[in-house]
């Protein structure tokens, strides 16, 4: 899970199977997708050629809601 927030890292990590990973706040879709590829390869969460489900809540930072759905191929 990627999050700019440290409370909701916090929460993740007692999730099983979850790895929460602290960022810098982000704005739009055009920072998220780059940076989810960058993070799932170095963390070996994924490989080149895998599909990840991105869940969001649009806009960044302001939605507490998950109401974006993008699944992405690595």
């Amino acid at each position: 899970a990627i999050t700019f927030s440290e409370t909701t890292a916090n929460q993740l990590a007692l999730s099983f199977g979850c790895h929460p990973i602290v960022v810098p706040k982000l704005s739009s879709n055009e920072e998220v997708l780059p940076l989810v590829r960058k993070i799932a390869l170095e963390e070996k969460m994924a490989a080149k050629g895998d599909k990840v489900v991105i869940l969001a809540g649009m806009p960044f930072g302001k939605i507490k809601e998950i109401n974006m759905m993008i699944v992405e191929t690595l």
